[in-house]
């Protein structure tokens, strides 16, 4: 069969690489997620928002060279009480907002 689609064979480090990027798409504490790959299996755990989990899991699926996605994640209804997820400081591609001039 002509055309035939072949499957993406990634190294773990490089799966790794690309699902902390798109992670960095889907919740404004990527630095909250703790991400394992192993032979191409994504194992995604920490402190999320119960409003972003299924974002969470779409995005790491998505990710070219994924097999499977398991959830290890801890779902909060709110932030409250939750450090890692305080704040939001971060944008949606997981960079520091910009604090320049403000106090320490």
């Amino acid at each position: 069969m002509r055309g035939r689609i072949r499957e993406d064979v990634v190294d773990d480090r490089t799966l790794l690489e690309r699902v902390r990027a798109e992670l960095g798409r889907a919740t404004r504490h990527v630095r909250a997620l703790d991400v394992d790959v192993q032979d191409g299996a994504v194992k995604l755990s920490g402190p999320v928002l119960a409003l972003e989990r299924e974002a969470i899991l779409a995005a790491a699926a998505g990710v070219r060279g994924v097999c499977e996605v398991l959830d290890a994640l801890e779902v909060h209804e709110t932030a409250d009480g939750v450090p890692p997820l305080q704040g939001g400081s971060e944008d949606l591609a997981g960079a520091p907002e910009n604090t320049e001039g403000l106090p320490s």
